[in-house]
């Protein structure tokens, strides 16, 4: 009788199945316009396969990956596509100069797929994996 419940055991141990891995949940960004707009944006990027800022300081350029931007701040109006910003980065310090924002940014909400342009961001809040 024992080795009965042994075996009985066993067969119902085998038949139990993991729990399914929970899904993932994105990271959203916030985005917030020059009209106060907040939005909750998952998946943000550039549009393409080059996922850079184009910031320029005193007269260099560089490209900034957005994985390592924590966060952007717009603080004025464009000047020839480009605006004047803080760049703050993921690994600690900040750039003050100017970003190209005459490009789109684009990503996901509750919604779905959203975009806008980054002449009409005040503040971006990027996060990342």
């Amino acid at each position: 009788m024992v080795a009965g419940f042994g075996l009985l055991w066993l067969i119902l141990w085998g038949c139990v199945q993991p729990a399914p891995p929970r899904p993932v949940e994105p990271l959203y960004s916030r985005v917030v316009t020059t009209s106060g707009m907040a939005f909750e944006v998952a998946e943000l990027k550039l549009p393409g396969t080059i996922q850079e800022l184009q910031v320029r300081v005193g007269g260099a350029r560089q490209w900034l990956p957005l994985d390592i931007i924590y966060r952007l701040h717009f603080t004025g109006p464009a000047v020839e596509g480009f605006r004047p910003a803080t760049v703050y980065l993921a690994p600690g310090g900040a750039i003050q100069g100017e970003v190209f924002a005459d490009t789109l940014i684009e990503g996901r909400t509750d919604l779905g797929y959203w975009n806008t342009s980054l002449l009409k961001v005040e503040r971006l809040d990027l996060r990342r994996h």
